[in-house]
């Protein structure tokens, strides 16, 4: 997670190609700001996720004899 939300992703440049300097300066904050956030949310699904098969996992293995009993 905090990989996600220190690397700054690549801007596009082909679709930048011909713009106003203002327009690349404010796309390309508004775009490493998006993807950011839509990679933390991303970054934390996957990571509830799984500790959820790791703990689900575990319960299994520890309790396996008593679940066939």
């Amino acid at each position: 997670m905090i990989a996600a939300s220190i690397i700054d992703p690549p801007v596009p440049a082909a679709k930048l190609l011909g713009k106003s300097p203002e327009y690349v300066v404010f796309y390309a904050e508004a775009y490493k700001r998006n993807l950011k956030q839509k990679r933390i949310e991303a970054t934390g699904h996957g990571c509830l996720v799984g500790n959820g098969l790791i703990l689900g996992s575990l319960y299994l293995f520890y309790n396996a004899d008593s679940l066939f009993e």
